[in-house]
């Protein structure tokens, strides 16, 4: 049996910050693969990031035809994927690849398309994507076709942008594009950025003046300039679905499992209401369990952007997060967990505010740890070598933030409500200060209401 040899080519500008993780995504996927990156930044540092062993790096003009032409130029393999720096591959892309090409009447192909949140507008796209069409087939769904094919249809046209809908509508006249049943994951960068609704109109609107004829090279530069650059706040939440067992098990191992999802939802949702109504930011909710995201779409509705925590301890993932935000156009991101039931929507603002003067803002929470960590740019080394989970996180952290020269703003400490202790804490400080606020005319917070109930019920 025949090896087949796949060429991957990634067309680049700009993308140091999503390369590395492309690159590692298609070796751990595709191994054996050649993997081929033609970049076109004005600076080097996608081509540093890309400068893996057995990786070809190349620069070109900034032109995405003109970079997967020059991409496939270089290639040795029977079939070439086109793949885009802010695309994954599915795990399992190997077989169907395999499957799709062992056929030799099927020439040319695309998977389908997911991003790399979720949104309910996002499973419109997606379902579109299966079916072969100028308006719902695009280079983010990976063109995938054999070399002699490709070089016998013209190869790209050399444009900055629509180069996809050209090549695709030369394949259709030659070939049926197959629809491998995988799903590519690409980001949803420019959907947050602009607006979902909003960036959709545009695409429509400008393929459609394309198919009329007007100038490739004119609306490419319509595309590229709609791009929102102004940035925007980004407020994230870190949560789990209140499956029994699974949330405030410490709770739980002492008050009962009934209980503690009593607690972490009353906690959380107060939360996601307080997050979900404020304006003028970006809002996301991270979640550790795949099968569980239609149920947190349900629970938080359709204010959040929907996303998986990646990584094998909390700082990893919170540097993913942190890092995912970022890559969609976030000026300021603050990142809040779900168990501190003195959050309010002022410490929040306070937090955004803090990073107009300062680098990072944190908020300590009474156990050693933090609720609430901010800042305006990627800092990856943040999160290397904390101790999570023990009492010494926050002074680790702020540690970090001193080595490195930067300025911080600290918040308010907060009760972390992880323990039967910290649950009758929080209890009679808010029943103190709940009698403050009645002794001063001020109407109790909902969660101080619910502060009874608490009681009662576990009581």
């Amino acid at each position: 049996m025949k090896t087949v040899l796949y060429s991957v080519i990634i067309p680049t500008f700009n993308e140091q910050h999503t390369i590395a993780d492309t690159i590692d995504g298609v070796l751990a996927i595709l191994p054996g693969a050649e993997i081929i990156v033609c970049d076109a930044s004005p600076t080097k540092e996608t081509l540093w990031q890309a400068g893996a062993a057995d990786i070809t790096v190349t620069s070109s003009e900034p032109s995405r035809g003109k970079q997967c032409n020059l991409g496939a130029e270089l290639a040795s393999g029977d079939i070439l994927l086109f793949l885009h720096a802010d695309t994954t591959l599915p795990y399992n892309a190997a077989e169907l690849l395999f499957a799709f090409f062992s056929l030799p009447e099927n020439q040319a192909a695309t998977f389908r398309l997911k991003f790399d949140v979720d949104h309910i507008l996002f499973d419109t796209y997606s379902f579109l994507s299966k079916f072969d069409s100028v308006y719902t087939r695009f280079g983010d769904t990976c063109i995938v076709f054999r070399k002699d094919f490709f070089n016998r249809i013209g190869k790209f046209p050399d444009y900055a942008a629509y180069e996809d809908v050209e090549i695709l509508r030369r394949a259709r006249e030659k070939t049926k594009i197959g629809s491998l049943p995988g799903f590519v994951r690409t980001s949803a960068r420019r959907k947050i950025m602009n607006g979902l609704v909003k960036q959709q109109f545009l695409n429509f609107r400008l393929i459609s003046s394309y198919l009329l004829g007007f100038s490739a090279s004119r609306l490419s530069k319509i595309y590229h300039s709609s791009v929102n650059k102004k940035g925007h706040n980004s407020a994230i939440i870190f949560a789990k679905y209140p499956h029994p067992g699974k949330v405030k098990t410490r709770l739980a191992a002492t008050l009962g499992e009934k209980s503690a999802v009593k607690l972490y939802k009353l906690f959380a949702e107060k939360l996601i209401k307080l997050i979900r109504h404020m304006p003028d930011m970006r809002k996301y909710i991270f979640h550790p369990d795949e099968e569980d995201g239609k149920l947190m779409r349900r629970w938080g509705g359709i204010r959040f952007f929907y996303g998986l925590q990646k990584g094998d301890d909390l700082g990893i993932r919170m540097k993913n997060a942190f890092k995912m935000v970022f890559s969609h156009g976030a000026k300021k991101a603050v990142i809040v967990g779900t168990d501190v039931p003195d959050i309010t929507r002022g410490i929040i603002r306070e937090a955004f505010q803090s990073l107009d003067t300062c680098d990072l803002v944190i908020g300590p929470s009474l156990d050693g740890g933090y609720y609430l960590l901010g800042m305006k740019q990627p800092n990856e080394e943040l999160f290397q070598d904390i101790s999570w989970s023990t009492a010494s996180v926050y002074v680790e952290t702020l540690r970090k933030i001193s080595r490195q020269g930067k300025s911080c703003f600290i918040l308010p400490a907060l009760i972390d409500v992880d323990s039967e202790a910290d649950l009758k804490r929080w209890i009679q400080e808010s029943r103190q200060g709940s009698q403050k606020r009645i002794k001063k005319g001020h109407k109790l917070e909902s969660i101080e209401k619910e502060t009874g109930k608490i009681i009662e019920y576990l009581c």
